[in-house]
């Protein structure tokens, strides 16, 4: 098998574990010890064949973390970042994000906190607000969790 059919089979054997964005398919040939020229050609062929797109990728991510794993647009876009998807993509996928859906899942998130029903301590309002931030929430959805938890309270 000559090269450029091993870095085409080596591509089809990543994305069979999951969607991966160019850069990584790129990487992770180069990092098996394929040439930049069969990686070019395998690549070319993933991206005729639809197998890799990136915008794709991103909006199936974005939805994935933000909506079902209550992950915040920061955190999803740092995420895409490090998969080696550019910017102009990542925040058109990120900004289909509504405030409302970062809203439902930062609410979610904090109501399996055992945090949450003690907000009247100024500890655990400081637990929930770190948590919520390491997660990637944005001061303001912090803010309106808090306002929606202590009315609850």
């Amino acid at each position: 098998m000559d090269d450029a059919a091993a870095a085409r089979e080596a591509a089809l054997r990543l994305l069979a574990h999951g969607d991966r964005s160019e850069a990584e398919v790129r990487r992770r040939l180069a990092d098996a010890g394929h040439r930049p020229e069969p990686i070019d050609g395998a690549v070319e062929f993933l991206l005729r064949a639809g197998l890799l797109d990136d915008a794709r990728l991103a909006q199936e991510w974005t939805e994935s973390r933000g909506v079902r794993r209550q992950i915040g647009p920061r955190r999803i876009e740092a995420e895409l970042r490090r998969k080696g998807i550019d910017a102009e993509t990542v925040r058109e996928a990120v900004g289909a994000l509504t405030d409302e859906q970062a809203l439902e899942g930062a609410l979610a998130y904090a109501r399996r906190r055992p945090d949450a029903g003690r907000l009247e301590e100024p500890s655990a309002r400081r637990r929930l607000c770190a948590a919520l931030q390491r997660r990637g929430y944005g001061w303001h959805t912090i803010e309106q969790v808090m306002a929606v938890l202590g009315a609850n309270n």
